[in-house]
């Protein structure tokens, strides 16, 4: 809250100016103002904690002067919203093999506690998600890529905490690819006979 006062009595720097701040519940909170001396005005700063009730709240300014006087602002009102939590770091592998397991990790954080993460994987209409609670600031996902076509996918991810209030991030392009085929060599395909014939040959040339 930012305030000018003029008073006849009380030059303005030498009064004593209060910031009261009523939330949604109707407890009061009391914060004293500051001087700018550069602006002339009264200034009051107001920061709810993570616990503080949500909703519409109210604050006014108060001022006394030398002589007792006192008297106070207009009421004006704001809204207390639940904020997001804030997403520190995702990262993903750029791309792994059609099969093998894709690693992923989170870091958030948030003053009122993270219940969840959920990494979202999309490829044109088909989706996938993965949940995993968030006992603390980080998280390791493990992706079996089985069920995943080859090809680019989008993936970002949703951090929500225990009030509900969610944070996501941007879309990183990442690469499934194909699996590697396995080569299988046999020798059955020459037959007995022809098996036989190359070692009989084999035996004749060494004795040459």
């Amino acid at each position: 809250m930012e305030v000018a006062v003029v008073d006849n009595r009380t030059p303005t720097e030498n009064l004593t100016a209060l910031m009261f701040v009523e939330d949604s519940l109707g407890a009061t909170s009391k914060v004293q103002m500051i001087y700018e001396n550069e602006t002339g005005r009264w200034i009051g700063v107001f920061t709810p904690d993570a616990s503080a009730p949500l909703g519409d709240s109210s604050a006014y300014a108060r001022f006394y002067d030398e002589e007792g006087g006192e008297n106070e602002s207009e009421r004006f009102h704001f809204t207390v919203l639940n904020n997001p939590p804030s997403i520190i770091s995702f990262k993903i592998e750029a791309e792994v093999m059609q099969g093998e397991i894709l690693t992923a990790s989170v870091k958030a954080f948030e003053y009122e506690g993270l219940a969840n993460a959920s990494i979202c994987l999309r490829s044109n209409e088909y989706w996938l998600n993965f949940t995993k609670s968030l006992t603390g600031a980080n998280c390791i996902f493990e992706i079996d890529t089985s069920s995943f076509h080859e090809g680019k996918w989008n993936a970002f991810v949703i951090v929500q905490h225990a009030d509900g209030a969610k944070s996501s991030s941007s879309y990183i392009t990442r690469v499934i690819l194909p699996e590697v085929p396995v080569l299988m060599f046999s020798l059955t395909a020459l037959g007995l006979t022809s098996l036989t014939a190359l070692i009989v040959l084999f035996f004749f040339l060494k004795t040459q």
